[in-house]
C-alpha cells in the first residue's frame, strides 16, 4: 500500500497537468482570436468591439471585462467562461 502523502502529490500533479493543458488551449484561443471573437460577442452581447480588441483571447482580461459589464461575482464569470471555452473546444 502506498503512503497517503503520495495521493496529495498525484492530485497536485493532476491539477498541474490540467492547468498546463488549459494554458495551451487558451494560447490557441489567443492565436485564433478573430475566429473566437464573434462567438464571444454573441455569447456576451454587452462586450464592445473595443473590449474585444483589448481581450485578444486572454482569459483573465475576458473575465475582467465580463465582470465590468455584467457585475457578477468573479467565480460565476469564470464558470461561464470555462463552459463557453468547453463548448468551443467540442
Amino acid at each position: 500500500m502506498e503512503p497517503a502523502f503520495n495521493e496529495g502529490r498525484r492530485l497536485e500533479h493532476s491539477f498541474t497537468i490540467k492547468a498546463q493543458e488549459e494554458q495551451m488551449n487558451w494560447q490557441q484561443v489567443q492565436g485564433n482570436w478573430k475566429q473566437f471573437r464573434g462567438h464571444a460577442q454573441r455569447k456576451w452581447g454587452e462586450l464592445t468591439d473595443d473590449d474585444l480588441d483589448v481581450i485578444q483571447g486572454d482569459r483573465e482580461i475576458l473575465v475582467g471585462k465580463l465582470q465590468e459589464r455584467y457585475g457578477e461575482r468573479r467565480e460565476a464569470i469564470e464558470e461561464q467562461v470555462d463552459a463557453w471555452f468547453d463548448e468551443m473546444a467540442d
